[in-house]
């Protein structure tokens, strides 16, 4: 008999919303809070939604803050006001129940090394087979011809330290991994949220390809 009994359902639900939805949805809003913020939008809806955003984010930390001072006091049962929140706490499960997962456990691991000793045993056969075929054949990798060195493109000396789209000098130097060239933060979003694209080279691209530079003169 288990010492700690199920979960009602009520509970299961809303620790999976408190444990799984909630910092889901705080997430996707700090990102995309910073991405106002690095774009310099303040105004309208964005300007009550970053002041709503601080004043959110400082109840947060407070409330965590608390909850770990009464959870070291012993005044709280849960160590995380989500946790609180939907009512669950973390407890140790009993030694007997340990013991009985045991068994499963090594049977799920004996499983999990046959099946990975056949798949390494499989593929050792195919490698031994390509590579006894290669001798027959007599040929060589490295006897293939090396391609020539990259020489760069000759669009991106022009641009030096100003952005291609602008063409002023940086500001919050973005990167476009895709490519390689430099941008204004806010110019290269605006340009792949409407053309999916490098400006310089076209090659396909999006804002998940984009990496911020910090540096001293941004």
């Amino acid at each position: 008999m288990s010492r700690f009994p199920e979960l009602p359902l009520r509970q299961e639900v809303m620790s999976l919303l408190c444990l799984c939805v909630v910092p889901y949805i705080r997430a996707k809003l700090e990102n995309r809070v910073t991405q106002y913020q690095l774009l310099g939008v303040s105004k309208g809806w964005v300007q009550v939604l970053l002041r709503l955003h601080s004043t959110l984010h400082f109840l947060w930390e407070s409330s965590v803050l608390g909850n770990y001072l009464s959870y070291m006091t012993g005044h709280s049962a849960s160590h995380s006001p989500l946790l609180h929140l939907a009512g669950v706490t973390l407890q140790y499960a009993a030694e007997h129940e340990q013991e009985s997962k045991f068994p499963l456990l090594s049977a799920k691991f004996v499983g999990y090394l046959l099946t990975r000793t056949l798949e390494f045993g499989a593929f050792f056969l195919r490698f031994l087979q390509c590579w006894h075929l290669g001798d027959m054949q007599h040929t060589s990798v490295t006897a293939l011809p090396l391609p020539p060195p990259f020489e760069g493109l000759p669009q991106a000396a022009q641009y030096g330290e100003v952005c291609p789209i602008c063409f002023q000098k940086w500001k919050n130097e973005t990167v476009l991994s895709v490519s390689g060239f430099v941008f204004c933060y806010r110019c290269i979003v605006q340009y792949l949220q409407e053309n999916h694209c490098c400006p310089v080279t076209t090659y396909p691209a999006d804002t998940g390809d984009l990496i911020r530079i910090y540096s001293s003169s941004s």
